[in-house]
């Protein structure tokens, strides 16, 4: 909007104070006119609809499940991790010739392959003197008793 006319510029025939008045208040409500439809632009600008609304707290809703959903997964994780350790560390000590679980198996596997010579020996002297199966199971049972 423009500038009242001064004084100087009306020439001879100055602009009154009613009549100055008068122009401000047309160049204000010009202005507040202005500002009411910039306003009315900005808010259909950044205007969000039923729809959008909806769309956004359903991918809202979305994302903090599936936050949740990693979370809760990283922490089992983390938990069987811990239990595995567990697990690991005996079969590390099973399968090292240093290990305590591994010399356990050596010896009980010695013991297995004794008492299976054993049983295969006396099966062998047992078959020599008897003939049936009955015969040969019941003197291998009354030699090893």
């Amino acid at each position: 909007m423009e500038e009242p006319p001064s004084n100087q510029e009306m020439g001879p025939y100055p602009m009154s104070s009613r009549a100055h008045r008068e122009f401000e208040i047309d160049r204000l409500s010009h202005s507040a006119d202005s500002l009411v439809v910039a306003t009315k632009e900005l808010r259909k600008a950044f205007a969000v609809s039923r729809w959008q609304k909806i769309v956004i707290g359903t991918m809202f809703l979305i994302i903090t499940v599936l936050c949740c959903t990693v979370a809760f997964e990283f922490y089992q994780f983390q938990e069987l991790s811990q239990n595995n350790r567990g697990i690991l560390t005996t079969i590390k000590d099973c399968i090292d010739p240093a290990g305590e679980c591994f010399k356990r198996s050596k010896d009980n596997q010695s013991l297995t392959v004794e008492q299976i010579n054993k049983v295969t020996k006396v099966a062998a002297i047992c078959s020599q003197v008897y003939n049936t199966e009955n015969e040969i199971s019941a003197c291998i049972e009354n030699r090893l008793k």
